[in-house]
């Protein structure tokens, strides 16, 4: 899920290099940061202009299901869904993955997850998208998405 800041004359609007400047300083100071959420990869649980909580991680130990916010590439930012926790040495690594793709996206280290998304603001209401049920849903929903794209790999479309 790519992200910008920023639509309304109250809000900061900033580029993709600030961001990350500005989403790791705000939360490492113990503050909740909000974006507004652009792309498709996490639909249905966000929508592109759904604006997202995260909350700090302190000491909250990320799980499946959990959506974070994390370094993605040159830069960016992404918000996706934890599919699997491992561990390399004393620290963890997450395979992430939006809720609208089959395919993960790249491992992701420890030290680049910035926090955990908690609440969507679609239309000024306000869900909460990190209880257990949203994270089971959500994997249910990713696991749909795999096998469809395996299905579709196995079965040649004939017209």
């Amino acid at each position: 899920m790519g992200v910008l800041t920023g639509v309304k004359e109250d809000r900061l609007q900033v580029d993709t290099e600030d961001f990350w400047t500005l989403a790791k300083a705000t939360l490492d100071d113990g503050h909740d940061f909000q974006f507004r959420a652009t792309g498709r990869s996490m639909l249905p649980t966000i929508h592109s202009g759904d604006i997202i909580t995260v909350k700090p991680l302190g000491s909250v130990r990320l799980r499946w299901g959990d959506i974070v916010l994390h370094r993605a590439g040159a830069g960016g930012l992404v918000a996706h869904r934890i599919i699997r926790v491992t561990h390399r040495g004393l620290g963890r690594l997450y395979f992430t993955r939006g809720d609208a793709f089959g395919a993960n996206s790249a491992l992701v280290e420890e030290e680049d997850v910035l926090g955990r998304a908690t609440m969507r603001d679609r239309s000024s209401i306000l869900r909460r998208i990190d209880q257990r049920r949203d994270r089971l849903w959500g994997l249910l929903w990713a696991l749909r998405q795999t096998l469809r794209a395996l299905y579709r790999k196995r079965v040649p479309y004939d017209r």
